[in-house]
């Protein structure tokens, strides 16, 4: 019968240090990123391909305005060389939080090692899984986004209907082991055999930050919601998720008193939500309740804004009266906006109520001012008694040669294949997890001096997506994107768009053979521009157990 047993790591401490300088801006810190772990001897076969290391993460984020609100938050890895929480973009594979990894056993040593773990495995997942893959994948992670705007994060209970109010909790990232290693997706490994199995990671713990997910107020004023529908009659030909209809109680729609009203009734969405999963808000969300208001008695004259009212959402569901399809949200009773004798809020079809999800403290990200907890980390292997050992594993390890030079507009570089060696990538830009070369417009490669091609490769060409798709294929690796885009988390969170930045690889098969064979790659930059100075080579090598 399988089991799953859970390891902890020899070291009990982590820290991420990522904090923020500035509004929206943040630095990479110096964390506590090593981690030790052990699989202990004579426990049985174990089946690599299904372990992980587990990462459990924690945040105590609450909003600047109202500590008694939920922050919908999610994990994120800042970028080398980006600053801006902005510039990050969605990742296709956990093992981008991995910088270095080693295995050993006592019987035979090292095993495999791997150097930039982000920027291979990193950039392979962009060609082998598509965004649906990743969201499978991550379970609702980072570049969900792009399949629905307002979903509940992974770090969160999220409640979207009743009173319950939504609460935050530990979020475990899975790192798979064969994601990182190829030696572990041997289905039967015998620790009677191997001894003590460690493994030795270089986390990014230095990098890791909790992102916060809101709307986007910046786009028509408001959102257009594609969850939204046209509001009846239709009045309002943009529908923003941020308009509410005007108070039902009369004084606190038109104030004739002669003294001040509390705006209290519960606010009703103009938007309609047949279906609320579709709904972007949720009990407990902090919103900054917001009220255009107007002279009673000279209509639109001297218009003001009730501004600053941060309130939470304490119950959604349906109004009482009126179309069943819009949203009632019930509001917490602190920070009341207050509507004054002889003014009324604007009437339809102005904007007269409305809510603003995002301030300037809450822009889209925000880097922990204190650093996101990390609890522990751990191997969770699975031990499967009844698994056929496999005689002679065959797997692969990819050996890292890295190159760095003064920038020019064309690099000529000789170096050596390794013996056994089927297939050579070469990324740029070797400490991010994606390859940027933006201004790469050819390359060229020989081996012991004959050109595998023939000719130049343009960048993007035909020929270029056939290398590439070759290569992989040769390498056993099935091509589900050769987009060679990946996608800002910034557009595809707030905005609902695909916009992002292109990649730049160069992949090329070469001859199995039991000796070193000479490589010479010749890069070309586009006319009057530069090559940036930094790749690293991966030479992926035979190796067997």
């Amino acid at each position: 019968m399988e089991n799953t047993i859970r390891y902890p790591s020899l070291q009990s401490s982590f820290s991420s240090t990522a904090t923020a300088s500035a509004a929206g801006v943040y630095a990479v810190g110096t964390g506590k990123n090593l981690v030790d772990m052990e699989i202990p001897a004579n426990i049985g076969l174990v089946d690599l391909s299904r372990s992980d290391v587990v990462v459990s993460f924690r945040s105590d984020n609450v909003p600047t305005n109202n500590a008694n609100a939920v922050l919908n938050q999610f994990l994120d890895l800042l970028k080398n060389g980006h600053t801006n929480s902005q510039d990050n973009s969605n990742y296709h594979s956990t093992a981008v939080f991995v910088r270095h990894a080693s295995l050993f056993n006592s019987k035979k040593g090292k095993l495999e090692e791997l150097r930039e773990v982000q920027c291979l495995k990193g950039n392979l997942a962009l060609y082998t899984r598509n965004m649906d893959d990743a969201n499978a994948i991550k379970n609702r992670g980072a570049d969900c986004g792009q399949k629905h705007r307002f979903v509940a994060e992974t770090m969160n209970d999220i409640v979207g209907d009743g009173s319950e109010k939504s609460r935050q909790r530990d979020f475990e990232l899975r790192i798979p082991l064969k994601e990182v290693f190829d030696f572990c997706n041997n289905p039967a490994y015998d620790t009677s055999d191997a001894g003590v199995t460690k493994l030795h990671f270089e986390f990014h713990f230095d990098k890791v930050i909790a992102g916060v997910k809101t709307s986007e107020n910046a786009v028509a004023g408001g959102f257009i919601t594609a969850n939204a529908h046209a509001a009846t009659g239709g009045l309002f030909p943009q529908i923003l998720m941020s308009d509410m209809e005007v108070p039902v109680t009369a004084n606190q729609a038109d104030n004739n008193t002669g003294g001040n009203v509390n705006i209290t009734d519960p606010l009703v969405t103009r938007a309609t939500y047949p279906d609320l999963r579709s709904c972007p808000f949720y009990v407990g969300q902090l919103i900054n309740h917001r009220v255009n208001i107007q002279d009673r008695t000279a209509p639109f004259g001297n218009a003001a804004v009730l501004n600053n009212n941060y309130r939470v959402i304490t119950a959604i569901g349906r109004p009482a009266a009126g179309d069943k399809d819009r949203v009632q949200l019930t509001l917490s009773n602190e920070n009341i906006p207050v509507l004054p004798n002889g003014r009324r809020v604007a009437p339809a079809p102005a904007q007269g109520q409305f809510v603003a999800l995002d301030d300037s403290a809450e822009d889209y990200l925000q880097a922990s001012v204190r650093p996101i907890q990390i609890n522990s980390v751990e191997v969770q292997v699975l031990v499967d008694p009844s698994a056929d050992k496999v005689a002679n594993f065959t797997y692969v390890e990819y050996k890292a040669e890295r190159d760095t030079y003064a920038a020019r507009q064309q690099l000529v570089r000789n170096y050596e294949i390794p013996p056994n060696t089927r297939s050579v990538y070469v990324f740029f830009t070797p400490e991010q997890r994606e390859s940027f070369e933006n201004f790469l417009q050819s390359y060229r490669v020989s081996i012991d001096n004959q050109d595998i091609i023939g000719r130049r490769v343009n960048v993007s060409s035909s020929l270029d997506m056939d290398l590439k798709s070759g290569t992989l294929t040769n390498s056993g690796l099935r091509v589900r994107n050769l987009e060679e885009k990946v996608i800002s988390t910034f557009a595809s969170r707030s905005q609902g768009n695909d916009a992002g930045s292109a990649i730049r690889a160069v992949m090329f098969p070469c001859a199995l053979k039991p000796n070193s064979q000479r490589l010479t790659l010749d890069l070309e930059a586009v006319t009057g521009q530069q090559l940036s100075g930094d790749h690293i080579l991966y030479f992926e090598t035979l190796k067997s157990y």
